[in-house]
Protein backbone atom coordinates (compact mmCIF):
# COMPACT_ATOMS: atom_id res chain seq x y z
CA UNK A 1 0.00 0.00 0.00
CA UNK A 2 1.63 3.68 -0.77
CA UNK A 3 1.91 6.00 2.03
CA UNK A 4 1.65 9.82 2.29
CA UNK A 5 3.59 11.67 4.92
CA UNK A 6 2.55 15.23 6.17
CA UNK A 7 4.57 17.53 7.65
CA UNK A 8 4.16 16.96 11.26
CA UNK A 9 4.82 13.60 10.44
CA UNK A 10 1.64 11.77 10.46
CA UNK A 11 0.85 8.87 7.80
CA UNK A 12 -2.23 8.86 5.54
CA UNK A 13 -2.56 5.36 3.54
CA UNK A 14 -4.42 4.82 0.14
CA UNK A 15 -7.00 2.30 0.70
CA UNK A 16 -9.55 3.25 -2.07
CA UNK A 17 -11.10 0.13 -3.81
CA UNK A 18 -10.87 -0.15 -7.33
CA UNK A 19 -13.96 0.99 -8.01
CA UNK A 20 -13.62 4.31 -6.46
CA UNK A 21 -10.64 4.81 -8.05
CA UNK A 22 -12.23 3.74 -11.69
CA UNK A 23 -14.86 6.59 -9.99
CA UNK A 24 -12.37 9.19 -9.40
CA UNK A 25 -12.46 8.78 -6.00
CA UNK A 26 -9.23 8.80 -3.59
CA UNK A 27 -9.55 7.31 0.28
CA UNK A 28 -6.67 8.08 2.55
CA UNK A 29 -6.59 6.56 5.92
CA UNK A 30 -4.83 8.27 8.97
CA UNK A 31 -4.44 5.88 11.87
CA UNK A 32 -5.63 7.44 15.32
CA UNK A 33 -5.55 6.25 18.94
CA UNK A 34 -9.50 6.37 18.21
CA UNK A 35 -9.49 3.96 15.40
CA UNK A 36 -9.03 5.08 11.24
CA UNK A 37 -10.02 8.74 10.05
CA UNK A 38 -10.73 8.34 6.30
CA UNK A 39 -10.36 11.19 3.56
CA UNK A 40 -12.66 11.18 0.65
CA UNK A 41 -11.32 13.88 -2.09
CA UNK A 42 -13.91 12.79 -5.26
CA UNK A 43 -13.78 13.78 -9.33
CA UNK A 44 -16.81 16.29 -8.48
CA UNK A 45 -14.59 18.87 -6.14
CA UNK A 46 -15.60 17.49 -2.50
CA UNK A 47 -13.66 16.18 0.08
CA UNK A 48 -15.15 14.25 3.12
CA UNK A 49 -14.08 12.64 6.21
CA UNK A 50 -15.37 10.15 7.75
CA UNK A 51 -15.52 10.18 12.39
CA UNK A 52 -13.20 8.08 14.01
CA UNK A 53 -15.45 5.58 14.67
CA UNK A 54 -16.99 5.38 10.94
CA UNK A 55 -20.29 6.68 10.05
CA UNK A 56 -21.32 9.58 8.59
CA UNK A 57 -19.56 11.25 5.82
CA UNK A 58 -18.77 14.97 6.98
CA UNK A 59 -17.46 17.90 4.32
CA UNK A 60 -14.49 19.16 5.17
CA UNK A 61 -14.59 21.60 2.00
CA UNK A 62 -14.47 25.75 2.92
CA UNK A 63 -17.62 27.16 3.00
CA UNK A 64 -19.17 30.29 0.83
CA UNK A 65 -21.98 32.34 1.35
CA UNK A 66 -24.14 32.43 -2.21
CA UNK A 67 -27.19 33.84 -3.39
CA UNK A 68 -30.73 31.70 -3.82
CA UNK A 69 -33.54 33.41 -5.51
CA UNK A 70 -37.01 31.60 -5.18
CA UNK A 71 -38.84 32.16 -8.75
CA UNK A 72 -42.23 31.81 -8.83
CA UNK A 73 -44.29 30.11 -11.63
CA UNK A 74 -48.12 30.33 -12.26
CA UNK A 75 -50.54 28.65 -14.90
CA UNK A 76 -53.02 30.41 -15.82
CA UNK A 77 -56.55 29.27 -16.51
CA UNK A 78 -55.82 28.62 -20.24
CA UNK A 79 -53.04 26.24 -18.86
CA UNK A 80 -50.49 28.79 -20.33
CA UNK A 81 -47.04 29.31 -17.67
CA UNK A 82 -46.52 32.14 -16.61
CA UNK A 83 -43.07 33.27 -15.50
CA UNK A 84 -43.54 35.05 -12.27
CA UNK A 85 -40.98 37.57 -10.81
CA UNK A 86 -38.12 37.02 -7.87
CA UNK A 87 -40.07 36.69 -4.67
CA UNK A 88 -37.68 35.78 -2.04
CA UNK A 89 -33.83 35.21 -1.81
CA UNK A 90 -31.90 33.30 0.80
CA UNK A 91 -27.97 33.61 1.55
CA UNK A 92 -27.14 30.03 1.96
CA UNK A 93 -23.88 28.30 2.83
CA UNK A 94 -22.30 26.10 0.09
CA UNK A 95 -19.31 23.80 0.12
CA UNK A 96 -16.48 25.82 -1.95
CA UNK A 97 -15.62 22.90 -4.69
CA UNK A 98 -11.75 22.11 -5.12
CA UNK A 99 -11.07 21.54 -8.84
CA UNK A 100 -8.05 19.78 -9.17
CA UNK A 101 -6.99 16.38 -7.15
CA UNK A 102 -3.65 17.90 -6.56
CA UNK A 103 -5.01 20.40 -4.80
CA UNK A 104 -7.31 18.32 -2.75
CA UNK A 105 -4.76 15.84 -1.90
CA UNK A 106 -2.73 19.50 -0.25
CA UNK A 107 -6.14 20.24 1.55
CA UNK A 108 -6.33 17.01 2.97
CA UNK A 109 -2.62 16.76 3.87
CA UNK A 110 -3.25 20.41 5.84
CA UNK A 111 -6.44 19.86 7.37
CA UNK A 112 -4.75 16.36 8.61
CA UNK A 113 -1.97 18.58 10.43
CA UNK A 114 -4.11 21.29 11.70
CA UNK A 115 -6.72 19.09 13.94
CA UNK A 116 -4.53 15.77 13.94
CA UNK A 117 -0.92 16.54 14.61
CA UNK A 118 -1.88 17.60 17.92
CA UNK A 119 -3.81 14.82 19.44
CA UNK A 120 -1.67 11.92 18.09
CA UNK A 121 1.10 13.28 19.87
CA UNK A 122 -1.22 13.94 22.95
CA UNK A 123 -2.27 10.26 22.75
CA UNK A 124 1.34 9.24 22.72
CA UNK A 125 2.82 11.20 25.49
CA UNK A 126 -0.60 10.94 27.43
CA UNK A 127 0.83 7.82 29.59
CA UNK A 128 4.24 10.46 30.06
CA UNK A 129 1.96 13.18 31.16
CA UNK A 130 0.04 10.70 33.62
CA UNK A 131 3.06 9.73 35.07
CA UNK A 132 4.82 13.52 35.69
CA UNK A 133 1.46 14.15 37.05
CA UNK A 134 1.59 11.87 39.81
CA UNK A 135 5.12 12.97 40.39
CA UNK A 136 4.47 16.27 40.78
CA UNK A 137 0.98 15.35 43.24
CA UNK A 138 3.29 13.30 45.08
CA UNK A 139 6.25 16.13 45.26
CA UNK A 140 3.34 18.91 45.97
CA UNK A 141 1.80 16.49 49.03
CA UNK A 142 5.12 16.38 50.40
CA UNK A 143 5.55 20.14 50.25
CA UNK A 144 2.16 20.91 51.94
CA UNK A 145 3.34 18.37 54.36
CA UNK A 146 6.46 19.82 55.43
CA UNK A 147 5.17 23.80 55.73
CA UNK A 148 2.88 22.38 58.07
CA UNK A 149 5.28 20.51 60.36
CA UNK A 150 7.34 24.01 60.03
CA UNK A 151 4.21 25.94 61.38
CA UNK A 152 3.65 23.40 64.21
CA UNK A 153 7.71 23.92 65.74
CA UNK A 154 7.52 27.87 64.62
CA UNK A 155 7.67 30.00 67.85
CA UNK A 156 4.19 32.04 68.03
CA UNK A 157 5.26 36.05 67.94
CA UNK A 158 3.09 38.29 68.90
CA UNK A 159 4.05 41.67 68.46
Amino acid sequence: MQTIKTSNGLTLTYVHTDRQFKNGTIVLRLETADGPVDFLSYASGYVRRTASRGGRLHYINRRVKDRVDIKVTHVNSAGEIIHGMTRESYTISVPKLIPTELDRLAYILRFADRNFATTVVNKRFAGEIKHLRNEFSNVWSELVRAKSELNEYSPKWNY
